[in-house]
C-alpha cells in the first residue's frame, strides 16, 4: 500500500510536469501576428484656424458634418494576452457639408446649393492596445497614430436656380491639402473569439488632425468619430 501512494504521487506529480510543459509549449509556440479586414463609418468635420475671423464664422454658419467610410488591411502583433500593437492599411473618407442661398434685394431667392467636399485618403495607423484577459469577450483601449496620405478631393454640388431646376456636379477638384498629415487616435471595443484562429474586433474611436493640413491663411483640421469591424485571422 506504501509503494501504491509513492507510486500514485509519482505519477501525479510526472502528470503536473508534463501538463505544465505543454502548457509552456503552446504558448511559446502559439503564433503572435494576425492579419484581419476592417470596415466602418466616420462621422466627419473640421475645425477651422486662421486669422480672418470673420470667414471662419461665415464657414461654420454655413458648413456641417459628414459621412465617410474606412476600410482595408490591419495587421497585429500580440506581445502578450493583454497587449497588441497593431498597424495597417487602409482607404478613408471624410470631409464636410456646407449649404447657401442667393437673395436678391427684395428677399427673393434666386438660388441655394447643397455640396459636399470629400476628401480620400490612404491611412496607415500604429495603435497600441491593452485588453482585459478573457475567454471569449475582451473588451480594450487602444491609442496612437495615423499618417494620411491625400489622395484627391471631391466636390459634389447640387446647384438649384429660381425655377427649381437643379444642376447636379460631382468631380475633382485641385485641392490645397498637404500630400501628408498625422492624427491621433483614441479607440475603445470588444473582441470576440470565435475559435482558436479567428477572432472579430468591434471598436468605436475618435481620431483628431494634430498639425495644420494647408498653408492657405485658414487651415483646416479634419476630425472623425467612427466605428469600425473587423475578421481576423491568427496564424
Amino acid at each position: 500500500m506504501s509503494k501504491f501512494k509513492h507510486f500514485l504521487s509519482f505519477g501525479i506529480i510526472v502528470i503536473l510536469f508534463f501538463n505544465s510543459l505543454s502548457k509552456l509549449n503552446a504558448q511559446e509556440t502559439a503564433s503572435k501576428l494576425s492579419v484581419g479586414a476592417v470596415f466602418g463609418g466616420v462621422y466627419a468635420y473640421r475645425n477651422l484656424e486662421g486669422s480672418l475671423d470673420y470667414i471662419i464664422e461665415m464657414r461654420n454658419e454655413a458648413e456641417s458634418p459628414a459621412y465617410g467610410f474606412t476600410g482595408g488591411l490591419n495587421f497585429g502583433y500580440h506581445l502578450t494576452d493583454n497587449w497588441l500593437l497593431e498597424s495597417g492599411i487602409e482607404y478613408a473618407t471624410r470631409g464636410y457639408n456646407s449649404t447657401a442661398q442667393g437673395i436678391d434685394g427684395e428677399g427673393n431667392v434666386l438660388s441655394s446649393y447643397k455640396a459636399r467636399n470629400t476628401y480620400h485618403f490612404i491611412d496607415v495607423p500604429i495603435l497600441a492596445s491593452f485588453s482585459l484577459s478573457s475567454i471569449y469577450v475582451k473588451p480594450f483601449i487602444s491609442a496612437g497614430l495615423a499618417a494620411n496620405i491625400f489622395v484627391k478631393e471631391m466636390h459634389y454640388l447640387d446647384l438649384v436656380n429660381f425655377s427649381g431646376k437643379h444642376d447636379i456636379s460631382n468631380r475633382r477638384i485641385s485641392s490645397e491639402k498637404n500630400a501628408l498629415g498625422l492624427e491621433g487616435i483614441l479607440a475603445i471595443g470588444i473582441t470576440f473569439s470565435v475559435n482558436e484562429k479567428l477572432y472579430s474586433k468591434f471598436r468605436m474611436y475618435y481620431a483628431h488632425d494634430l498639425f495644420k493640413t494647408t498653408d492657405t491663411p485658414i487651415t483646416e483640421k479634419l476630425y472623425t468619430i467612427g466605428v469600425q469591424a473587423g475578421l481576423f485571422y491568427r496564424f
